[in-house]
């Protein structure tokens, strides 16, 4: 089994790498690949229960890219070999298999919906996955310009495009996903070492690892640098990704301790203070802090992968909230999986007797 049900750590159930959002709740798989619903007032979180075909589910490896599309969640195995596809009209899912690993994680340079499809980039294989959600039929597109294009890359998404942004280098790889066409583009200079590229409002901002940032104006071809490298550009990545709007520029760190957030208006970048009471990082220091936002009703929404909060920035004035939710441990993972027709061993050890005694009388 992929994930050991008898070894487990707390944070394994708050840890996630993706989500998707609707009607004001966030759904994600957790590292222990329960499925769980989130509501974003309340802060409260629950196992979304009854799930029919979710034992095969809970054997797959952890899933590192959540999708909506069509009405339905697909999940993506970090390994690159399954896909899980969840149908909550119908509350039921189903898995098919993929073929693009080569990693233990990190397998897709991206993936992204488009209409009613949703696209995978290998970053090791020469040719792209189509997923048509109407039918769930996975199709092989190959590509020349992409099979020959360097995947050292970060990639952005805009209006139907995919830019393929090459680390160190001044080419840009755009992909038009309605046409099916691939063109390569020549940048100004050389970029940096990129960890992220995001657009915002006509621009993409293109961050690197040692906090670096520029942005890039597609239409003019127009790279202004806006933050030069102030962290210690060693392996791995001080930083992982950023999130604009339209006040400030959020850095975010990756293996790195520090939030910096960068003023528009005045160009002063800060390091961030204004952490909630109890608020931590629960991982190792390999372990990295920030993979994913995304946006619902002009607020950024960041995945909690390592820490205990959700960090929540508005779109427009750039403040931030915090949300620390409570979240299924133990004991409902271990009625979920007996509900599921999964065996687990229970140790008294690993609870309260309370806790104990509680779990093995709903067993």
């Amino acid at each position: 089994m992929a994930n050991d049900l008898y070894a487990y750590a707390q944070w394994q159930y708050s840890a996630y790498g993706d989500f998707v959002i609707s009607e004001g709740k966030i759904f994600f798989i957790n590292c222990r690949n329960l499925p769980v619903s989130l509501d974003i007032r309340q802060g409260t979180a629950e196992i979304v229960s009854g799930i029919k075909g979710y034992k095969e589910a809970l054997l797959l490896g952890v899933i590192e890219k959540t999708v909506q599309s069509n009405g339905k969640i697909y999940g993506f195995e970090s390994r690159g070999e399954n896909m899980l596809i969840y149908d909550p009209a119908e509350n039921c899912c189903w898995c098919k298999e993929l073929n693009y690993h080569q990693e233990d994680w990190g397998n897709a340079l991206l993936i992204t919906p488009y209409a009613d499809d949703i696209y995978v980039f290998p970053k090791y294989m020469d040719f792209i996955y189509k997923i048509d959600t109407k039918t769930d039929q996975v199709i092989k597109v190959d590509n020349p310009t992409y099979a020959g294009m360097d995947r050292s890359v970060s990639a952005g998404v805009n209006d139907g495009r995919v830019y393929f942004f090459q680390r160190g280098g001044d080419k840009v790889t755009e992909y038009d996903l309605c046409s099916g066409q691939c063109r390569e583009r020549s940048l100004p200079r050389k970029l940096g070492n990129l960890v992220r590229a995001q657009y915002f409002e006509g621009f993409f901002f293109l961050l690197c690892r040692d906090g670096g940032l520029m942005s890039w104006d597609a239409d003019g071809n127009v790279l202004e640098t806006l933050i030069y490298p102030f962290a210690r550009d060693e392996n791995p990545p001080y930083f992982s990704m950023c999130t604009v709007t339209k006040k400030n520029i959020w850095l975010l760190p990756d293996i790195g301790e520090d939030i910096y957030v960068y003023c528009r208006e005045s160009q002063e970048l800060k390091k961030y203070d204004g952490y909630p009471e109890g608020f931590a990082y629960q991982m190792t220091e390999e372990w990295g802090k920030y993979l994913t936002a995304h946006e619902y009703r002009d607020t950024y929404y960041h995945d909690m992968h390592s820490a205990n909060c959700i960090l929540c920035i508005d779109k427009n004035s750039g403040d931030e909230k915090w949300i620390k939710p409570s979240v299924p441990g133990r004991v409902e993972e271990c009625q979920y999986y007996i509900e599921s027709g999964c065996p687990v061993i229970l140790q008294e050890a690993e609870l309260p007797l309370e806790k104990f005694i509680e779990a093995v009388g709903r067993m």
